[in-house]
């Protein structure tokens, strides 16, 4: 009788992981500049306005940041990453149905909240846990997810953006939306601690 040996569960979250990061970090972060011109030119707002929303970010990402290991350490990092993963999604589902830039400005927040807890430094904490040994590889493997997924996304939502369509751009949120929902929804199935 031969025994198969049980494949490590490991290069499952490593799929995991890089999923993770291709959607947090390529599709609902990379292509900001993309939307920047359609947005303000279809809701009559100042670029200089409407560029505060980058920096709501920023400052969401500092001060979650400041919380992270409390975060793992309260809630775990499966529901850390899905609470990570829901606002990002939410982020970009706001920002597609946006009327003002309030709106905007709220799924700012959302996005610094979602890319802290779902973002390079969770995956880099889950591959440590999984991986002993060349850790750096791996999580450089992981974080290729951001320009590929950014790649790819700005292939998908350039065209829809500049479609001549006043509100193109929202297609644009709401298909990246779509697009993060789903790939959200398969981590989360398969995410283990």
């Amino acid at each position: 009788m031969i025994l198969r040996k049980k494949p490590d569960y490991k290069w499952v979250i490593l799929a995991i992981c890089f999923l993770m990061e291709f959607v947090c970090l390529g599709f609902c972060s990379s292509n900001p500049g993309l939307y920047t011109a359609a947005v303000t030119e279809a809701l009559n707002i100042k670029r200089s306005i409407f560029s505060i929303s980058t920096s709501i970010r920023y400052v969401a990402q500092v001060i979650v940041s400041l919380f992270f290991g409390t975060f793992i350490h309260r809630l775990g990092i499966r529901k850390t990453v899905c609470l990570g993963l829901a606002a990002l999604v939410g982020s970009v589902f706001i920002r597609g149905v946006a009327t003002n830039v309030l709106h905007f400005y709220i799924g700012s927040a959302l996005w610094g909240f979602g890319i802290v807890l779902s973002g390079g430094t969770m995956a880099s904490t889950i591959v440590r846990r999984w991986f002993h040994k060349d850790i750096g590889k791996y999580t450089g493997i992981v974080m290729s997810a951001n320009g590929i997924g950014g790649a790819i996304a700005a292939q998908i939502i350039t065209p829809i953006i500049n479609n001549g369509q006043v509100f193109g751009y929202r297609k644009a949120y709401l298909l990246s939306g779509i697009i993060a929902l789903a790939i959200s929804i398969v981590v989360l199935l398969f995410l283990r601690e």
